[in-house]
């Protein structure tokens, strides 16, 4: 009469006549069969059988329902359909994303590196080194334009990892406040500290927390006009809590600015800060960092040109530190330190080489991974700078090889600045993964920190 197959196994079912007549039950098979037509066609089915009783409850018969399930099979399929182009979509996304970073960050860093060369040197006649430092600002906020779009892209995804440690937040403040000091100078703005809270360690991502702290510091930098004051102040609440206050004498908020504050791309009042440029990104992806790393992040102002006040909150943790501040491990004076660049980006390793040798340190620098292989086995070297595309492999094939004779501290210097590029870097042994184009001082703290106790 009919015939039901399993729609996976393509094996014939239990007849569900026979099976009603059997068990004396109402039965289905569910929504994995097909019922084939007289014509060999098929069609997609759920179905059901009950027993046909008489007064005396003695089955005379089956009632058979076969119900098409052909448009709840073909919304699912379509469903997954959609589903799948929309992963292939996002992966294409991400991948273009981390092209594109890349291509954007590399040609600014031969430019950062020859910038920062110069405003350190001595041979730059004074009447341009304001421009210098204009260039060097003006690529700075290219770069981090670039980070922050890429930022609100993982936070949006939930692609953002985390590494906590314990972090002194004073410690971090005073590194903030000393990469900062030039432009305070350049706006003869009035800077102070007021670092009372007694607990100051937090148990956090301290490159996230730093991140934050940044994008607020540089937003009072930004909307204080000349000859303005920022005061930094850090207190403890009862509960134990540390709060980081950042207030300025700048051009302050209305309500509806600060409503809209925390709202990516929002910028509440074109025609004021249309002056001042951005995206109205930072504070959107400094209120996502702190939420993440479960903390607090409020703004207060008493109006237009009152002023802003933002402050961080996040619980404080007991450390084992004892008083007063250890002495610190002695690193090699930087003369003696022999650095290994690997680059293959002309400009880039030019660049580099030059502003690391101006600082003291021995460079040496090769294009491929056979000529790094090749110099590692004449020669022994202190640390590696490492790019991660290079014309013959990766940095990674790199320091996975050079790991398997010896032991050298590894910094992963590369455009491709994802989250994916940052886990993988530290997941083949680079000790840490730095974004192109480098600011020279967070390059320095981190040679030097991986530095520490090697003779």
């Amino acid at each position: 009469m009919f015939q039901i197959l399993n729609e996976e196994t393509r094996q014939p079912v239990e007849d569900p006549v026979d099976k009603v007549m059997k068990h004396g039950v109402i039965v289905g098979l569910a929504n994995h069969t097909v019922l084939i037509r007289k014509d060999g066609s098929e069609i997609p089915i759920d179905d059901s059988g009950a027993p046909i009783r008489d007064g005396k409850g003695a089955i005379h018969g089956v009632v058979l329902v076969f119900r098409d399930f052909s448009e709840q099979k073909r919304a699912a399929r379509e469903l997954g359909e959609a589903k799948e182009a929309a992963e292939t979509a996002n992966k294409a996304k991400d991948q273009f994303l981390a092209m594109l970073s890349h291509e954007l960050r590399t040609p600014l860093t031969p430019a950062l590196a020859t910038l920062n060369l110069w405003e350190a040197s001595e041979e730059i006649p004074e009447s341009i080194k304001s421009d210098v430092q204009m260039l060097r600002r003006s690529i700075e906020l290219e770069a981090r334009i670039i980070d922050d779009l890429l930022d609100l892209t993982r936070i949006a995804r939930g692609m953002l990892s985390f590494s906590p440690e314990n972090t002194d937040v004073h410690g971090l403040i005073e590194f903030l406040v000393g990469l900062s000091r030039s432009e305070f100078q350049n706006k003869d703005l009035e800077v102070s500290l007021e670092l009372d809270a007694s607990r100051h360690h937090v148990y956090t991502d301290a490159g996230r927390l730093q991140q934050v702290l940044w994008n607020i510091l540089r937003n009072a930098i930004k909307f204080t006009e000349n000859g303005g004051s920022i005061a930094i102040r850090t207190s403890n609440d009862a509960g134990g809590n540390i709060d980081i206050a950042v207030a300025d004498t700048g051009i302050g908020m209305t309500p509806g600015t600060i409503s809209k504050l925390f709202v990516p791309f929002e910028q509440a009042d074109p025609t004021r800060y249309r002056r001042y440029g951005g995206l109205g990104l930072g504070m959107a992806i400094s209120n996502a960092l702190v939420d993440l790393l479960k903390g607090k992040l409020t703004a207060e102002s008493e109006g237009l040109g009152g002023g802003s006040t933002f402050t961080v909150k996040f619980p404080t943790v007991v450390t084992t530190a004892t008083l007063g501040e250890p002495d610190r491990v002695r690193v090699k004076a930087r003369g003696k330190v022999k650095l290994l660049l690997v680059e293959d980006h002309i400009d880039t390793a030019r660049a580099l080489v030059r502003l690391l040798e101006d600082r003291g340190y021995n460079v040496e620098s090769v294009p491929t991974v056979t000529a790094a292989l090749q110099v590692f086995e004449q020669e022994k070297f202190d640390l590696l700078l490492c790019d991660l595309g290079l014309p013959d492999g990766t940095g990674f094939d790199l320091i996975e090889k050079i790991q398997k004779t010896r032991t050298i501290p590894a910094i992963a210097l590369s455009g491709f600045g994802m989250q994916q590029d940052v886990e993988r870097a530290e997941q083949a042994g680079f000790k840490t993964h730095l974004t192109k184009p480098v600011n020279l001082q967070k390059l320095e703290a981190t040679i030097q920190r991986l530095l520490e106790g090697r003779e």
